[in-house]
């Protein structure tokens, strides 16, 4: 897949200068998207189109209405929450404001795969704006560990987006190691990620009760807090797998956003939004095909030599949180 490079300068100078000054390829973000394909921006417009009418409209007639913000405005007045307790009309404003910003958090995280799948530098700047109303969104909700995941998230970025523009990391790792080797890695990877998982559960609550100065218990349930440690326990390991350009992030990625589906099916109390949902199982298919695109292939074909194909995929290079 064609590569955008129109922002590459002639000189190592000048091409250093303009990079430097396009920090997260903010100034490329315009050009990016006109450069896509036509497919693509019919796409996105189409699920803009249904993402927006799910943002404001409930499958379920609750509390009188279908009307989701105001679902959630008078759940917050009967419910304790983040910003306060049952009854608080301004806490419940808030509830109501943020958990509208799903719409905008969902279409921006279609602009960031969208960008990633062109291999764009803008990218990064996508990502933050995602990351922001991701993270807003996600305290409405309750999920404290995603606000906190979020912003470590928008702190990575210009890192991520240094190691992709001046360290190579615009592709993948293809090496090939022995079923052994991959057999250890794998059940490495699952213990340091069970660690990070119960480190995440044990972090959560007093994160939220320093902050925030009340108890936990009051505004989550035992499915909010497992499905928020699970969840962002494997998005640091895929997060640290990104950084060092390694192909086994997508296996991380595929169960992490499986997770994250499931966040939002309304296992844990008030938790349930399509427009989420619809966000997540788009990403579910990128890692399927970052995936195949990295490691399935090369099983299933050995006589492909993936050292010899370093640029494979470029377009597969991170993942969109």
């Amino acid at each position: 897949m064609e590569v955008n490079n129109h922002h590459l300068s002639p000189t190592t100078k000048q091409k250093f200068s303009f990079r430097k000054s396009n920090f997260l390829g903010i100034f490329n973000a315009v050009a990016d998207l006109k450069a896509t394909k036509k497919s693509f921006k019919w796409f996105l417009l189409c699920g803009s189109i249904v993402i927006l009418i799910f943002n404001f409209l409930s499958l379920n007639n609750e509390y009188g209405t279908m009307f989701l913000p105001l679902q959630k405005y008078r759940w917050a007045l009967a419910n304790d929450t983040v910003f306060g307790a049952a009854g608080n009309q301004k806490a419940a404003t808030a509830v109501a404001i943020l958990y509208s910003l799903s719409g905008i958090t969902s279409i921006t995280g279609l602009l960031a795969v969208g960008m990633i799948v062109t291999g764009a530098t803008s990218q990064f700047f996508w990502q933050v704006i995602h990351s922001t109303f991701y993270g807003l969104f996600a305290l409405s909700v309750g999920y404290v560990g995603d606000v906190l995941m979020n912003i470590i998230l928008i702190l990575g970025c210009p890192l991520g987006w240094f190691l992709f523009t001046f360290k190579g990391h615009s592709a993948i790792k293809n090496d090939r190691h022995s079923w052994g080797y991959n057999l250890w890695f794998a059940l490495g990877i699952m213990i340091v990620t069970g660690l990070v998982v119960m480190m995440w559960y044990w972090a959560i609550p007093g994160a939220y009760e320093m902050i925030f100065n009340k108890d936990y218990q009051t505004i989550s349930s035992s499915e909010l807090h497992w499905l928020d440690a699970l969840a962002n326990g494997g998005n640091t390991i895929g997060y640290a797998l990104q950084l060092v350009n390694s192909s086994a992030q997508f296996f991380v990625w595929f169960f992490v956003d499986i997770l994250k589906f499931l966040k939002f099916t309304g296992i844990a109390p008030n938790t349930l939004s399509i427009t989420m949902l619809i966000q997540f199982a788009i990403w579910f298919t990128t890692d399927f095909a970052g995936m195949y695109n990295h490691k399935f292939k090369f099983w299933l074909h050995p006589e492909i030599d993936a050292s010899t194909i370093p640029n494979l995929k470029v377009n597969e290079n991170t993942k969109p949180f």
